[in-house]
């Protein structure tokens, strides 16, 4: 294929929308967020039988449910927060048959396509891991479906 270039940008809204789906789809934020509901609702069954002993029974499940849908609001939150402090900087993105060429206001570099450990699709987003925590954010509305085709051909890519 020939070489390609984009202008990789990552719209705050898009990102959100990203985090949050991710942490809500990994089993451990849902199953807090699903035992925080269930500590809620049994909070409101307790208390409306109406004796001091069950309304503070309510009271302590009430809490416990806050402790465990505080995690995957924190996640949440703590990565929203960290993107508007420091949004991902817009990269210049040349794409070759043996590597990726990247310039940014702060850098210019290039990986060979076997420095990308996995790649992740999503409905908006091309997702390149070079290491567990660090990736690049690609917009797949930026390319062409051949072009998705050859970059998914280079990097093993799990859809979600």
């Amino acid at each position: 294929m020939e070489p390609f270039t984009i202008q990789s940008i990552v719209p705050e809204k898009a990102y959100n929308t990203y985090v949050t789906t991710a942490v809500l789809n990994h089993l451990p934020g849902l199953l807090y967020l699903i035992f925080g509901l269930i500590c809620w609702v049994l909070a409101v069954v307790v208390c409306d039988s109406g004796t001091d002993l069950d309304v503070e029974r309510a009271g302590y499940l009430f809490l416990i449910g806050l402790l465990f849908i505080q995690n995957p609001v924190n996640r949440i939150l703590k990565a929203r927060r960290a993107f508007k402090k420091e949004p991902i900087p817009p990269a210049e993105m040349t794409f070759l048959e043996d590597r990726v060429i990247m310039k940014t206001r702060f850098e210019e570099g290039f990986i060979k396509w076997d420095g990308f450990i996995a790649g992740r699709e999503t409905a908006v987003f091309l997702i390149l891991y070079q290491t567990r925590q660090g990736a690049y954010f690609l917009l797949k509305s930026l390319f062409t479906p051949e072009q998705l085709a050859f970059i998914k051909s280079r990097v093993r890519t799990v859809a979600s």
